[in-house]
């Protein structure tokens, strides 16, 4: 069976089973990752000084495609919806820049060994200007870079700390606290692309009145007019005034970004040589926690209602 592309997706509602060809299409998938790191130590017997840098870049090129911008919904094999789209279009976004500059110092004292360190963490990503050519139901679209989506800055310490209780470098207390930032890819600017935040999809009743399976109607009328009612939203094809954004408070700024602190204690005793037992305890609690919308995780196409 081969699928061509004037083959339209068909959705049984009583059993969310998608046949006849797949929901959507994506044959741009680009996705990559540029990673550069750099560091320097300084060694004197009991004291050790590192620092460097981290840095990363993402690209992420999609697009979109559903065979003849419509799917078909059926209940029961009866058909009963249309569902029109505002495809294809490309989405281009990226990470400028994920950077994280570090230092860290650790000394050992007698019994004592003890680390700290301290680090920069900077995240910044982009929607590129893009421009999108006409399709079925919409004509061509261009839209603006967006830049700083987001825009982040942290300052991250961190400390441990090992002591040899009894001097026999057998049983050794140890302890740790840290703060540590969450991991991004581009799904923060993939968000506030403007069009992911557009209308791209709309739903229209459908009447299959001569029992054809064939929509009898004209669906570049937006109106009703056939077998098929009007669309269910008006500004398909245009930006969402209801979409989901994220406030700039949240993606731009000092400390904004989802964060944790860490923190652990442990004892390690030596039972004998290869072998040893640790009972530690262990605690981490969150900040700025955020999710993105569901309809955003699955799809970021998906019409916004």
């Amino acid at each position: 069976f081969v699928v061509k592309p004037t083959d339209v997706a068909i959705t049984e509602s009583s059993t969310g089973f998608t046949y006849n060809a797949k929901a959507n299409y994506q044959p741009i998938n680009d996705q990559y990752r540029y990673a550069q790191r750099f560091s320097a130590s300084y060694v004197t017997g009991s004291h050790s000084l590192k620092a460097g840098l981290q840095l990363q870049e993402h690209v992420k090129n999609t697009s979109t495609e559903i065979n003849s911008d419509v799917r078909y919904t059926f209940n029961k094999g009866v058909p009963t919806r249309i569902t029109q789209f505002a495809t294809p279009f490309l989405q281009k976004s990226r990470t400028k820049a994920e950077l994280g500059l570090f230092v860290q110092d650790q000394w050992a004292i007698k019994r004592l060994t003890l680390n700290y360190g301290l680090r920069f963490d900077y995240y910044n990503g982009c929607v590129l200007a893009q421009h999108v050519d006409a399709g079925r139901f919409v004509g061509a679209r261009d839209f603006a870079a967006v830049n700083d989506v987001p825009n982040w800055k942290d300052l991250n310490p961190r400390l441990g700390g090992s002591y040899d209780l009894f001097g026999t470098g057998r049983t050794a207390l140890k302890g740790s606290l840290g703060r540590y930032v969450g991991k991004h890819g581009i799904d923060i600017a993939l968000a506030n692309s403007p069009i992911t935040t557009s209308v791209n999809s709309t739903n229209r009743s459908w009447t299959d009145a001569n029992g054809n399976y064939v929509p009898d109607c004209d669906l570049t009328n937006f109106g009703a007019n056939g077998e098929c009612g009007t669309l269910d939203n008006v500004n398909f094809g245009k930006i969402n005034p209801n979409a989901v954004r994220f406030s700039d408070d949240m993606i731009r700024g000092w400390g904004v970004r989802d964060y944790l602190w860490d923190f652990g204690t442990e004892v390690q005793h030596e039972l004998r040589r290869g072998t040893s037992v640790t009972v530690g305890y262990y605690r981490n609690w969150t900040h700025q926690f955020r999710q993105l919308p569901r309809d955003l995780n699955l799809l970021f196409l998906v019409q916004a209602r």
